[in-house]
This record gives C-alpha cells, structure tokens and sequence, in this order.
C-alpha cells in the first residue's frame, strides 16, 4: 500500500523525486478529517456497489426471461412452418403472408414478455 502511495505516475517504480515528495507528503499522522473522508468515501463506494448489484440481478433476470421465451417462439415458430410446409402440398412453401403474419405474432409477443 506504501509503494502504491509513493508511485504517484502509475508506473509501477518509484523514482527518486516521487519517494522524496511522497514521504514530505505522508510524514506525520492521519488528520482526522482526512480519516472521515476516507470513510465517506468507503460508504459511497459501498452503496454505489449495492445498487449496481441489484441493478444487475434485475438484469440477469430479465434476460433469463427473454431467453425462455425466445426459446418457447422458437419452437412454436418450427411447428407452425413444418406445419404450413407439409400442408402446402402443391409448392411446399409458406406464402409471404403467412411467414409475415408469423414474424408479427413473435414479435408482439416478445415485446410483450419483454415488459413483465
């Protein structure tokens, strides 16, 4: 911890003026204030970390979500093509408007799922 309060540039060596200035700086006790602040500080990190971790667990679980439900569209979606492939005998296609009235439905219910 020393060494990282003396190497001022980051460098990971300490130099002769930064040893120098950094035991100017240092010598004597820790000014009470300057305690409080590190403690106000702690606190602030401390809180900020709390949040994030909340935010984050919200998160995961709404991709958890979308990921099940993405997973569900999928295969509705392979049932309903296989489906409208094997009863087009003739082309063996699905038209245009069936596979855009299919995309609509997913996307709706996405968007949906999404949300709660």
């Amino acid at each position: 911890a020393l060494f990282e309060l003396l190497d001022e540039d980051g460098s990971g060596a300490v130099d002769l003026d930064e040893f120098v200035t950094g035991c100017i700086t240092l010598r004597g006790e820790a000014k009470a204030v300057h305690m409080e602040k590190v403690v106000s500080l702690s606190r602030a990190v401390e809180k900020t970390m709390g949040r994030l971790d909340k935010e984050m667990k919200f998160i995961n679980e709404g991709v958890k979500s979308v990921h099940v439900n993405v997973d569900k569209l999928s295969s509705q979606y392979k049932k309903q093509l296989l489906e409208a492939v094997d009863g087009e005998e003739e082309d063996r296609v699905i038209s245009d408007k069936q596979r855009h009235k299919m995309l609509t439905d997913m996307g709706r219910r996405t968007s949906i799922a999404c949300c709660y």
